[in-house]
């Protein structure tokens, strides 16, 4: 994985947006090439669907209303399979290829893309074509819209909506194998079975011993909702 410190993300949009005008570029099924592209990254992979496959840094997020500014956001399928990428622009807007004009750059919203071309939402990456595109260290502030989970909520013993949340968090993330109940009064109630969930998720992230106790700490719990789609206050 090679990192980078540049272009910063406000300085890809900056070129994308000036995209939009450019009378001679045809960026005709180019949705890698034109993200990429904003980033200055050489080519390596052939498709979005094959750079979404071969991004380390994950982060599943099917709301376009909850994907942060200036990061690529990938969908799979498409009458070829080869999916579709584009560059957020924050607040569930992107910049896309084909979508509003075949062959040029446009400004639309996620979600219409989604409901609009039936492919599969996946998510948001923090790397393309092996290249680390958000600064090491740089925080990833999330867009407009996200809930917010109160960690002392989650560790107070008492029910709350903030549990809830994590419930869903998790059965996207580790399954529901674990029997979480995730309607009715229980559902904002901690008990056993969203302790082993939370357990199984802090082992994915690499914890171990008294560190993977299902306990939610700070680290593991931003980590979840980054992937998820909420932020931690």
């Amino acid at each position: 994985m090679t990192h980078r410190t540049g272009p910063d993300r406000d300085e890809a949009i900056r070129w994308g947006v000036k995209q939009i005008d450019h009378p001679s570029q045809d960026w005709d099924a180019q949705c890698l090439v034109f993200v990429r592209s904003c980033y200055h990254i050489p080519a390596r992979d052939g498709s979005a669907a094959a750079a979404w496959e071969a991004a380390e840094f994950k982060h599943r997020v099917e709301d376009g209303n909850q994907v942060p500014r200036g990061v690529p956001y990938f969908w799979t399928g498409g009458s070829e399979g080869n999916g579709h990428v584009v560059l957020s622009l924050g607040d569930g807007w992107c910049l896309t290829n084909d979508f509003v004009r075949q062959g040029r750059i446009n400004r639309a919203r996620i979600n219409d893309i989604t409901s609009g071309w039936g492919q599969n939402a996946h998510g948001w990456t923090e790397d393309v074509n092996g290249v680390k595109v958000i600064r090491v260290n740089a925080p990833v502030r999330p867009a407009k819209g996200w809930d917010r989970v109160r960690l002392d909520a989650l560790n107070s013993g008492k029910p709350s909506k903030d549990i809830n949340r994590v419930k869903f968090a998790l059965r996207k993330m580790v399954g529901n194998d674990f029997g979480m109940e995730l309607d009715g009064h229980n559902a904002e109630v901690w008990g056993d079975a969203v302790t082993r969930a939370y357990r199984a998720w802090q082992r994915r992230l690499g914890f171990t011993g008294s560190d993977a106790d299902g306990k939610p700490g700070e680290t593991s719990l931003r980590k979840l909702g980054r992937s998820a789609g909420f932020d931690v206050v």
